[in-house]
Protein backbone atom coordinates (compact mmCIF):
# COMPACT_ATOMS: atom_id res chain seq x y z
CA UNK A 1 0.00 0.00 0.00
CA UNK A 2 1.50 3.41 -0.96
CA UNK A 3 2.52 5.80 1.79
CA UNK A 4 -0.14 8.49 2.12
CA UNK A 5 0.82 12.18 2.00
CA UNK A 6 0.09 12.78 5.66
CA UNK A 7 2.16 9.83 6.86
CA UNK A 8 4.99 10.98 4.65
CA UNK A 9 4.80 14.44 6.18
CA UNK A 10 4.88 12.97 9.68
CA UNK A 11 7.77 10.65 8.90
CA UNK A 12 5.74 7.59 9.81
CA UNK A 13 6.91 5.39 6.93
CA UNK A 14 4.87 2.22 6.65
CA UNK A 15 4.70 1.53 10.38
CA UNK A 16 2.88 3.09 13.31
CA UNK A 17 4.21 5.68 15.68
CA UNK A 18 3.43 7.02 19.12
CA UNK A 19 2.80 10.73 19.14
CA UNK A 20 4.36 13.14 21.60
CA UNK A 21 2.58 16.13 23.08
CA UNK A 22 4.03 18.55 20.53
CA UNK A 23 3.56 19.16 16.84
CA UNK A 24 4.39 16.51 14.23
CA UNK A 25 5.61 17.69 10.86
CA UNK A 26 4.03 21.10 11.57
CA UNK A 27 0.56 19.83 12.37
CA UNK A 28 -0.67 20.09 15.97
CA UNK A 29 -1.49 16.50 16.93
CA UNK A 30 -4.07 15.66 19.60
CA UNK A 31 -2.47 12.65 21.26
CA UNK A 32 -4.73 12.10 24.28
CA UNK A 33 -8.46 11.73 24.83
CA UNK A 34 -8.27 13.61 28.14
CA UNK A 35 -9.68 17.11 28.67
CA UNK A 36 -7.97 19.18 31.40
CA UNK A 37 -10.39 20.25 34.12
CA UNK A 38 -8.27 23.09 35.47
CA UNK A 39 -8.61 25.85 32.88
CA UNK A 40 -5.78 27.80 34.51
CA UNK A 41 -3.21 25.05 33.89
CA UNK A 42 -3.92 23.41 30.54
CA UNK A 43 -0.24 22.70 30.04
CA UNK A 44 -0.67 19.72 32.40
CA UNK A 45 -2.12 17.84 29.43
CA UNK A 46 -0.38 19.40 26.44
CA UNK A 47 -1.51 16.63 24.10
CA UNK A 48 -5.21 17.36 24.63
CA UNK A 49 -7.54 19.06 22.16
CA UNK A 50 -8.14 21.84 24.68
CA UNK A 51 -4.42 22.57 24.99
CA UNK A 52 -4.01 22.60 21.20
CA UNK A 53 -6.84 25.14 20.89
CA UNK A 54 -6.77 27.30 23.99
CA UNK A 55 -3.02 27.25 24.64
CA UNK A 56 -1.47 26.91 21.17
CA UNK A 57 -3.95 28.19 18.57
CA UNK A 58 -5.24 30.99 20.80
CA UNK A 59 -1.72 32.34 21.19
CA UNK A 60 -2.48 34.48 18.13
CA UNK A 61 0.44 35.26 15.85
CA UNK A 62 2.57 32.80 17.84
CA UNK A 63 0.29 29.84 17.03
CA UNK A 64 2.41 26.90 15.86
CA UNK A 65 0.13 24.46 14.02
CA UNK A 66 1.23 25.42 10.51
CA UNK A 67 0.82 22.44 8.16
CA UNK A 68 3.97 21.11 6.49
CA UNK A 69 4.84 21.29 2.81
CA UNK A 70 5.51 18.14 0.79
CA UNK A 71 8.51 17.66 -1.47
CA UNK A 72 6.21 18.50 -4.38
CA UNK A 73 5.32 21.83 -2.78
CA UNK A 74 1.79 20.80 -1.71
CA UNK A 75 0.32 21.30 1.76
CA UNK A 76 -2.96 21.44 3.65
CA UNK A 77 -4.37 24.81 2.53
CA UNK A 78 -5.31 26.23 5.93
CA UNK A 79 -3.25 28.57 8.11
CA UNK A 80 -3.33 26.21 11.10
CA UNK A 81 -4.35 22.54 11.27
CA UNK A 82 -5.11 20.29 14.27
CA UNK A 83 -5.27 16.54 13.58
CA UNK A 84 -5.83 13.49 15.79
CA UNK A 85 -3.51 10.56 16.53
CA UNK A 86 -5.69 7.75 15.22
CA UNK A 87 -4.67 4.25 14.23
CA UNK A 88 -5.86 4.98 10.69
CA UNK A 89 -3.23 7.74 10.50
CA UNK A 90 -0.50 5.38 11.67
CA UNK A 91 -0.38 6.25 15.38
CA UNK A 92 -0.28 3.65 18.13
CA UNK A 93 -1.99 5.78 20.80
CA UNK A 94 -5.41 5.68 19.13
CA UNK A 95 -7.53 8.77 19.87
CA UNK A 96 -11.19 7.90 19.25
CA UNK A 97 -13.43 9.88 21.62
CA UNK A 98 -12.92 13.15 23.49
CA UNK A 99 -15.36 14.09 26.26
CA UNK A 100 -15.28 17.85 26.78
CA UNK A 101 -15.47 19.02 30.40
CA UNK A 102 -16.56 22.51 29.32
CA UNK A 103 -16.97 24.41 26.03
CA UNK A 104 -13.87 25.10 23.94
CA UNK A 105 -13.22 28.75 23.13
CA UNK A 106 -11.56 29.98 19.91
CA UNK A 107 -9.77 33.33 19.96
CA UNK A 108 -7.28 34.13 17.20
CA UNK A 109 -7.45 37.08 14.82
CA UNK A 110 -4.37 36.07 12.81
CA UNK A 111 -5.01 32.57 11.43
CA UNK A 112 -7.89 30.40 10.29
CA UNK A 113 -7.97 26.81 11.58
CA UNK A 114 -8.97 23.36 10.37
CA UNK A 115 -9.72 20.64 12.94
CA UNK A 116 -9.92 16.99 11.91
CA UNK A 117 -8.22 14.30 9.85
CA UNK A 118 -8.53 13.92 6.10
CA UNK A 119 -11.61 12.20 4.71
CA UNK A 120 -11.38 11.36 1.00
CA UNK A 121 -15.04 10.40 0.68
CA UNK A 122 -15.93 14.09 0.80
CA UNK A 123 -14.07 15.02 -2.35
CA UNK A 124 -14.92 11.94 -4.42
CA UNK A 125 -18.54 13.11 -4.64
CA UNK A 126 -18.55 16.08 -7.02
CA UNK A 127 -22.08 16.99 -5.96
CA UNK A 128 -20.98 17.65 -2.36
CA UNK A 129 -17.33 18.55 -2.76
CA UNK A 130 -17.10 20.32 0.57
CA UNK A 131 -13.32 20.69 0.65
CA UNK A 132 -13.16 22.33 -2.75
CA UNK A 133 -15.84 24.75 -1.62
CA UNK A 134 -13.18 26.29 0.56
CA UNK A 135 -10.14 25.54 -1.56
CA UNK A 136 -10.35 24.89 -5.29
CA UNK A 137 -6.79 23.69 -5.96
CA UNK A 138 -7.16 20.37 -7.82
CA UNK A 139 -3.89 19.10 -6.31
CA UNK A 140 -5.46 19.35 -2.85
CA UNK A 141 -8.51 17.44 -4.05
CA UNK A 142 -6.44 14.72 -5.73
CA UNK A 143 -4.10 14.28 -2.76
CA UNK A 144 -7.03 13.64 -0.41
CA UNK A 145 -8.71 11.23 -2.84
CA UNK A 146 -5.49 9.22 -3.03
CA UNK A 147 -4.68 9.42 0.66
CA UNK A 148 -7.15 7.13 2.39
CA UNK A 149 -9.21 7.64 5.53
CA UNK A 150 -7.23 8.93 8.52
CA UNK A 151 -9.96 8.24 11.04
CA UNK A 152 -13.01 10.03 12.34
CA UNK A 153 -13.04 11.17 15.98
CA UNK A 154 -16.11 11.54 18.22
CA UNK A 155 -16.23 14.74 20.28
CA UNK A 156 -18.69 14.45 23.16
CA UNK A 157 -20.04 17.95 23.70
CA UNK A 158 -23.10 16.62 25.45
CA UNK A 159 -22.26 14.86 28.73
CA UNK A 160 -20.73 17.83 30.58
CA UNK A 161 -22.28 20.70 28.61
CA UNK A 162 -25.36 22.65 29.71
CA UNK A 163 -28.48 21.80 27.67
CA UNK A 164 -28.91 23.86 24.48
CA UNK A 165 -25.41 25.34 24.96
CA UNK A 166 -22.85 25.02 22.20
CA UNK A 167 -19.72 23.01 23.01
CA UNK A 168 -17.63 25.45 20.95
CA UNK A 169 -17.49 29.21 21.50
CA UNK A 170 -16.22 31.97 19.20
CA UNK A 171 -14.72 34.85 21.16
CA UNK A 172 -16.59 38.12 20.63
CA UNK A 173 -13.74 39.69 18.69
CA UNK A 174 -12.95 36.54 16.67
CA UNK A 175 -12.43 37.45 12.99
CA UNK A 176 -11.02 34.16 11.63
CA UNK A 177 -12.93 31.04 10.59
CA UNK A 178 -12.75 27.61 12.26
CA UNK A 179 -13.42 24.64 9.98
CA UNK A 180 -14.36 21.13 11.13
CA UNK A 181 -13.83 18.08 8.89
CA UNK A 182 -14.48 14.36 9.35
CA UNK A 183 -15.70 14.68 12.95
CA UNK A 184 -18.67 13.23 14.82
CA UNK A 185 -19.94 15.75 17.38
CA UNK A 186 -22.47 15.04 20.12
CA UNK A 187 -24.24 18.13 21.43
CA UNK A 188 -26.75 18.71 24.20
CA UNK A 189 -29.66 19.85 22.05
CA UNK A 190 -27.71 21.95 19.51
CA UNK A 191 -28.45 21.12 15.87
CA UNK A 192 -25.91 21.07 13.05
CA UNK A 193 -27.18 24.38 11.67
CA UNK A 194 -26.93 25.96 15.11
CA UNK A 195 -23.43 24.57 15.69
CA UNK A 196 -22.00 25.82 12.41
CA UNK A 197 -22.62 29.52 12.89
CA UNK A 198 -20.55 32.60 13.72
CA UNK A 199 -16.89 31.60 13.22
CA UNK A 200 -17.56 27.83 13.04
CA UNK A 201 -17.79 26.31 9.55
CA UNK A 202 -18.67 22.88 8.15
CA UNK A 203 -15.51 21.75 6.35
CA UNK A 204 -17.05 18.50 5.11
CA UNK A 205 -18.06 15.00 6.24
CA UNK A 206 -19.20 16.00 9.73
CA UNK A 207 -21.83 14.10 11.71
CA UNK A 208 -23.54 16.34 14.28
CA UNK A 209 -26.00 14.71 16.69
CA UNK A 210 -28.06 16.64 19.21
CA UNK A 211 -28.24 13.30 20.99
CA UNK A 212 -25.89 10.31 20.85
CA UNK A 213 -23.58 9.15 18.08
CA UNK A 214 -24.26 5.47 17.34
CA UNK A 215 -23.26 2.95 14.68
CA UNK A 216 -19.60 3.68 15.25
CA UNK A 217 -18.51 6.32 12.72
CA UNK A 218 -14.97 5.01 12.98
CA UNK A 219 -16.07 1.91 11.07
CA UNK A 220 -19.06 3.42 9.27
CA UNK A 221 -18.00 6.67 7.55
CA UNK A 222 -21.59 7.93 7.39
CA UNK A 223 -22.47 7.19 11.01
CA UNK A 224 -25.89 7.69 12.54
CA UNK A 225 -27.43 9.78 15.32
CA UNK A 226 -29.81 8.70 18.05
CA UNK A 227 -31.16 12.18 18.71
CA UNK A 228 -34.11 11.12 20.88
CA UNK A 229 -31.86 8.68 22.79
CA UNK A 230 -34.29 5.77 22.64
CA UNK A 231 -31.61 3.29 21.64
CA UNK A 232 -32.44 3.36 17.92
CA UNK A 233 -30.49 5.35 15.37
CA UNK A 234 -31.86 7.30 12.44
CA UNK A 235 -31.23 4.46 9.99
CA UNK A 236 -34.04 2.42 11.59
CA UNK A 237 -35.90 4.99 13.71
CA UNK A 238 -38.56 6.61 11.53
CA UNK A 239 -38.82 9.62 13.88
CA UNK A 240 -35.54 10.24 15.65
CA UNK A 241 -36.95 13.27 17.46
CA UNK A 242 -39.60 11.28 19.39
CA UNK A 243 -38.48 8.59 21.87
CA UNK A 244 -41.92 6.97 21.82
CA UNK A 245 -41.46 6.07 18.16
CA UNK A 246 -38.98 3.32 17.27
CA UNK A 247 -38.95 -0.28 15.97
CA UNK A 248 -39.65 -1.67 19.47
CA UNK A 249 -42.61 0.59 20.24
CA UNK A 250 -46.15 -0.76 20.62
CA UNK A 251 -48.26 0.17 17.62
CA UNK A 252 -51.53 2.01 18.20
CA UNK A 253 -53.76 1.18 15.25
CA UNK A 254 -55.45 3.83 13.17
CA UNK A 255 -54.13 6.85 15.09
CA UNK A 256 -52.25 8.27 12.12
CA UNK A 257 -48.84 7.48 13.63
CA UNK A 258 -46.50 4.64 12.75
CA UNK A 259 -45.14 3.99 16.24
CA UNK A 260 -43.09 0.88 15.42
CA UNK A 261 -41.67 2.08 12.08
CA UNK A 262 -43.00 -0.85 10.06
CA UNK A 263 -44.53 1.41 7.44
CA UNK A 264 -48.15 0.87 8.41
CA UNK A 265 -50.43 2.30 11.09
Amino acid sequence: MPISPLLAFLGCGSGSKTDTAGSEGGYCVVSTEGDPVDSSNRSTDSGSLRAKIESVYNSGSLANCTPPTSDAGWKDPFDQVVIFATKEAGFSNDVNTIVLNSPLTFNNNFFNLMIGNWAPDVVTDSSSDAYSTFYTDTTYTNEIINAGDYGRVVIDGQTNITPTSTPFICAAQMSQEIYFRHLAVETNGVTKDQLFSNCLKDGGDNLVCHGNVVDDPLSNPAGWCDNDQDGYAGDVDCNDEDASINPAATEISNDGIDQNCDGVD
